[in-house]
C-alpha cells in the first residue's frame, strides 16, 4: 500500500476496528456509565458520523471511482457497515439489533458525510485562492 494511501486510510480502518470491537463487548449500555435511557442513539450518532467522514477523507485521494461521486460510496459503504455491525450484535450476549439503532447509524453518517464534503470543499476553495 502507498504511503500516501496508508495515511488516508489508516484513520478509518483503525476506526472500523474500534466499532467492532465495542459492539463485541456483551451487556453494554450507556445506562452502565450514568448515560440517560436512549443516549445510546446519540453515541451511534456519533460513531457512524465519525465513521463516514474518515471514510470521505480516505476516499477523496482515490481515483478509482469511475464517476461515481465520493459521497454516494461513503454513504452506501457506511450504511452497509451499519448493517452488519448490527447483524454482528444479535450474536453478542446482552446486545441486540434494531432498526432504530440502524437509523441512528444512517444519521451520523449522512452527517458526518455533509461535514467532509464542506470540509474538503473549503480546503479545495483556499487550495484555488493560493
Amino acid at each position: 500500500m502507498h504511503r500516501n494511501t496508508l495515511k488516508q486510510w489508516l484513520p478509518f480502518i483503525i476506526w472500523v476496528v474500534v466499532i467492532f470491537v465495542v459492539s463485541s463487548i456483551p451487556r453494554l449500555s450507556g445506562e452502565e456509565f450514568g448515560m440517560p435511557f436512549g443516549s445510546d442513539k446519540v453515541a451511534h450518532f456519533v460513531e457512524y458520523a465519525i465513521l463516514a467522514f474518515l471514510f470521505y477523507r480516505g476516499e477523496r485521494g482515490e481515483r478509482w471511482r469511475m464517476g461515481v461521486p465520493a459521497w454516494v460510496l461513503v454513504i452506501a459503504a457506511g450504511l452497509v457497515i451499519a448493517m452488519i455491525d448490527e447483524y454482528h450484535q444479535r450474536y453478542i450476549p446482552g446486545r441486540d439489533s434494531n432498526f432504530v439503532d440502524w437509523t441512528a447509524d444512517a444519521a451520523g453518517i449522512i452527517t458526518g458525510t455533509l461535514i467532509g464534503m464542506r470540509r474538503y470543499r473549503s480546503i479545495a476553495r483556499r487550495a484555488e485562492k493560493a
